[in-house]
C-alpha cells in the first residue's frame, strides 16, 4: 500500500498536469487514474476487511460517514437525480474516502511516512523549475498575467495552496526538533518564488496562515516550553516578514505593467477588494461574478423551496463533464458560482451539507490536536496539519481545490492523522489496564524473644518473669511481701 501511495501522489502531482497540458483529448482519460486507484483501493480494504476484522479510526468518524450518506440520499431523492449524474456526483464526493480509509487499516512505519514526506517534499521543489519555465514562456509570449505559472498543478492558486501547506508542515517540524530552523527559513524562501512569479495576490492570508497556526497551536507542557513557544513565534514573525517582503516587490514587478498598481494599493484602493470579490452583488461590475456573488446566488435559488436549501439540487446536479448524459440538469448555473468550491457545494448539498463538511473540519482539527501532544513523527505532522486543515477550510470561499486532485492528499493525511491518535489512545489504554509489577520480598527470620513477630506481624511484647510484678516507679519489679504473723 505505500507504492500505491506513491504512485498516486506522481499521478496527482505530475501525470495530470502533463496529460491535461499536451495530451489533448485523449490525455484527460488519463486524469482518470486517481479514480481509478480509489475502485482498486475499494476492493482492497473491503478483502482486508474480511481478513482483520477491524478498523483502526473512532467510532465518531463511521457515525458522521452514514449521517452525510443519509443526507446526500436525501438530496438525490428530493431532485429525482439521474442515474448519469449520480455516477458523475459519487466520483466528485466518494472518490477520496477510500484513501482516508486507508490509514486506518495498514499501519505504516515512521520510515514509510518519510519518505512519503520527502516525495511530497520533491514535489514541492520541483514547482521552482516548472513555475520559472513558465513565466518565461509568458514573457516571450507578451502575456501580461500570472495565471499560467501553474508549476504541476494546473491553476496558480492550487499550486500555492499546496505550496504554503507545505510550509505549515515545516513550522511543525522546526516546533518538534526534527527540522533545523536555518534549513526550514532557506526552503520557505525557495518556495515562495514560485507563488510570486505567479501574482496570486491571496497569499498574503494564507502565508501567515501556514506560519502561526502550528506555533499558535502547540501545546508548552511546562514553563521551558513556554518560553520556547514565544521564542519561536518571535522568529516566525520574522520569517513571515521576511516572506513578505520578498513576495510583495516580486508580485509587483509583474503586476504594476499590467494593471498600474501594486499589491497593497490593491487593497488600499476604494472599491478595489469588493469589485474583484464581489462585483456583481456590490452593483460595480454587474457582468461579473465573484466569488462572494456566488454564494448570494445560491442562497437566493435555493431558498425559493426550504428543503432545497437545506439538501440542496443533489449531488452532481450543476457539475459539468465532457460525457454530456453525465452533466447536471442545473449546469448552467456554473455561471454563477464565480470561482470557489463554497458555492458548488451549497449548490449540491445545500446549507447543511456544507455545514456537515465543516464539521468534519472540525473533527480532524480536534484529534491533530490531540495528536500533537505527542513527540512522534505522527506527533509533528498533526501540528503540521493543524495550519493545513485551517488553510483549506478558508479556502472553500477562495478556490475550487475540491476538484482537483490535490484533494487527495488532505484526506489521505486527514486519515493518517485520525488512526494514529487511534492506535496511540489504544494502546495508552492497554498500558494502563495492565497491572503493576510487584518485587519478591523475601521473608526475614524469626525472632525469639523480645522483637519477635507475632503470626498477624505485630512485635511481640517481652515476656514477664514469674514471680514478679512491675514497680510503680523506675526501680523495676520487687519481691512480693510476706504476711506478717
Amino acid at each position: 500500500m505505500h507504492k500505491l501511495v506513491i504512485a498516486l501522489f506522481i499521478v496527482a502531482l505530475l501525470v495530470e498536469h502533463v496529460a491535461v497540458k499536451y495530451g489533448g483529448s485523449p490525455g484527460r482519460f488519463l486524469t482518470l487514474l486517481p479514480e481509478l486507484f480509489s475502485v482498486i483501493l475499494i476492493v482492497v480494504l473491503l478483502v482486508r476487511l474480511a481478513i482483520v476484522r477491524t478498523v483502526s479510526l473512532p467510532a465518531k468518524y463511521g457515525i458522521f460517514f452514514a449521517i452525510f450518506f443519509l443526507h446526500m440520499l436525501v438530496g438525490v431523492l428530493v431532485n429525482a437525480v439521474e442515474p448519469g449524474v449520480l455516477v458523475a456526483g459519487f466520483r466528485n464526493y466518494l472518490k477520496y474516502l477510500p484513501f482516508f480509509l486507508l490509514p486506518a487499516m495498514y499501519a505504516y512505519s515512521d520510515q514509510q511516512m518519510r519518505r512519503q514526506l520527502y516525495w511530497l517534499m520533491g514535489f514541492a521543489f520541483l514547482q521552482f523549475p516548472f513555475s520559472v519555465w513558465q513565466r518565461l514562456e509568458t514573457i516571450r509570449a507578451r502575456a501580461m498575467t500570472g495565471d499560467w505559472v501553474v508549476g504541476t498543478l494546473n491553476t496558480h492558486s492550487t499550486k500555492m495552496l499546496f505550496l504554503v501547506c507545505i510550509m505549515s508542515v515545516l513550522v511543525a517540524f522546526v516546533i518538534k526538533g526534527r527540522l533545523r530552523p536555518g534549513v526550514a527559513a532557506i526552503t520557505i524562501i525557495v518556495l515562495l518564488i514560485p507563488i510570486a512569479i505567479s501574482e496570486t495576490k491571496a497569499t498574503i492570508f494564507f502565508l501567515p496562515l501556514a506560519l502561526l497556526v502550528p506555533v499558535v497551536f502547540y501545546h508548552a507542557k511546562d514553563w521551558a516550553a513556554r518560553v520556547k513557544k514565544r521564542k519561536q513565534l518571535v522568529t516566525v514573525t520574522v520569517v513571515g516578514a521576511l516572506a513578505l517582503a520578498i513576495f510583495v516587490p516580486i508580485y509587483d514587478h509583474y503586476q504594476k505593467p499590467r494593471w498600474g498598481y501594486g499589491l497593497v494599493d490593491f487593497f488600499l484602493m476604494e472599491n478595489r477588494v469588493a469589485g474583484y470579490l464581489a462585483p456583481s452583488t456590490s452593483g460595480l461590475r454587474p457582468e461579473r461574478v465573484g466569488r462572494i456573488d456566488g454564494v448570494v446566488s445560491a442562497n437566493e435559488i435555493l431558498s425559493e423551496e426550504p428543503v432545497r436549501w437545506m439538501v440542496g439540487l443533489g449531488m452532481g446536479n450543476i457539475s459539468p463533464s465532457f460525457i454530456p448524459r453525465f452533466s447536471g440538469e442545473y449546469v448552467h448555473y456554473q455561471e454563477l458560482i464565480g470561482g470557489g468550491a463554497l458555492a458548488p457545494y451549497l449548490f449540491e448539498l445545500g446549507f447543511v451539507g456544507v455545514g456537515l463538511l465543516l464539521f468534519f473540519y472540525f473533527m480532524v482539527f480536534r484529534d491533530a490536536m490531540r495528536l500533537s501532544r505527542q513527540d512522534s513523527l505522527a506527533g509533528a505532522v498533526a501540528l503540521g496539519w493543524l495550519g493545513v486543515i485551517v488553510i483549506l477550510a478558508v479556502a472553500l470561499a477562495y478556490n475550487s481545490y475540491t476538484m482537483r486532485n490535490v484533494n487527495y492528499l488532505f484526506w489521505y493525511f486527514s486519515g493518517y492523522v485520525a488512526a494514529s491518535l487511534y492506535r496511540a489512545q489504544v494502546a495508552a489504554r492497554a498500558a494502563s489496564a495492565q497491572p503493576m509489577p510487584t518485587a519478591h520480598v523475601t521473608p526475614a527470620p524469626a525472632l525469639s524473644g523480645a522483637g519477635a513477630l507475632s503470626p498477624n506481624g505485630q512485635s511481640r511484647a517481652p515476656r514477664r518473669p514469674r514471680g514478679r510484678t512491675p514497680g510503680p516507679g523506675p526501680i523495676g519489679p520487687t519481691r512480693p511481701l510476706r504476711p506478717q504473723g
